[in-house]
């Protein structure tokens, strides 16, 4: 039988009833781990959060403070796809799929961090530097500080640097300028860690069209 989940009248989209999907509705928007961010170090985030697992659930907790979100249609009553592991081909870790449009997403995507790679945990440390340093930091430092090579750092700083343009979420929130897109250097000061990933978060990708112009401008 078909019935509407909760008779909510913005439910665009019927699905079939099922008990544990209900329940998984009302522990995905319960389970935010605790974080303080005025407590955090960088000894300490490289410590607690190395582990991805605890980085995606950090990254959750920034983006979906009350539970995770649809990013095509922006509906909140999702499933959390468990993966098993006694499966041939089991799901990767940190899928959702919405109740209403039936697509499947995971934290990153409909971000700029949806083609990266890189562990979540190098993201966070970076943008950790960035907000503690009293000076501007080039690529060059956080290739040394991260110890990645210099190619993956400079992919991060191009990111970095994009979503600080003055009409981006973290630019507004930085108060950067034109020139924040030409310099070499990334400054930070003053934004508060917790602050500065979430309105990184809510960069949009970049389209190959958008990352061929910001390189000929760099």
């Amino acid at each position: 039988m078909v019935v509407p989940v909760g008779d909510r009248p913005e439910l665009r989209n019927y699905i079939f009833y099922n008990p544990k999907a209900v329940r998984q509705f009302e522990d995905t928007k319960n389970k935010i781990p605790e974080f303080d961010a005025e407590e955090l170090t960088l000894v300490e985030l490289a410590q607690e959060y190395a582990d991805e697992d605890k980085a995606r659930a950090l990254l959750e907790s920034l983006l979906w403070p009350n539970g995770p979100i649809c990013p095509r249609c922006h509906f909140d009553e999702v499933y959390k796809i468990t993966p098993r592991p006694d499966s041939k081909s089991p799901n990767r870790k940190g899928v959702y799929k919405c109740a209403a449009c039936r697509q499947y997403f995971t934290v990153t995507v409909g971000t700029i961090l949806e083609d990266s790679h890189l562990p979540i945990s190098r993201w966070l440390m970076a943008f950790f530097i960035l907000c503690a340093s009293k000076k501007s930091v080039s690529a060059h430092q956080l290739h040394r500080l991260l110890g990645s090579t210099y190619k993956t750092v400079w992919f991060m700083a191009h990111r970095i640097r994009y979503s600080m343009g003055p009409t981006m979420p973290l630019g507004k929130l930085a108060g950067s300028n034109e020139n924040a897109l030409k310099s070499k250097r990334l400054s930070l000061r003053g934004v508060k860690f917790e602050d500065a990933v979430r309105a990184f978060m809510q960069t949009p990708p970049l389209t190959s069209k958008k990352v061929k112009k910001q390189q000929k401008k760099n």
